[in-house]
């Protein structure tokens, strides 16, 4: 228990900045424009796995437009990947060939 710097009633509490504040006060002083814009970049750093996995995650919509550098990166990963690791390469391709049942039959009645 301690006593809120904001509102002074005495609740349990949480430091911030200095500051001992009830749930409350510091929900209020966490979600003002300058906390946000200040405390942001850390708080994403802190989170950055989160983060890229959050907004590379494309399936739903691409509403930030970062799509092509996803499916870029992911290209030149597996490009990488295949230089480095050329039987695990091998091994994968075969893999993908009976991943999908019927895709392999289909794609050479597609092209002939």
């Amino acid at each position: 228990m301690g006593v809120c710097c904001m509102c002074h009633q005495e609740d349990y509490t949480y430091t911030f900045d200095g500051g001992e504040f009830c749930r409350q006060c510091l929900l209020d002083t966490i979600t003002k424009p300058s906390v946000i814009e200040e405390k942001l970049p850390e708080f994403v750093e802190y989170h950055k796995k989160d983060f890229v996995d959050w907004i590379t995650d494309t399936k739903a919509g691409d509403c930030y437009g970062i799509g092509d550098f996803v499916e870029e990166a992911k290209r030149m990963a597996v490009e990488s990947w295949k230089e480095q690791h050329p039987d695990e390469y091998k091994e994968a391709i075969k893999d993908f060939r009976t991943s999908v049942p019927g895709e392999w039959e289909e794609y050479f009645e597609e092209v002939g």
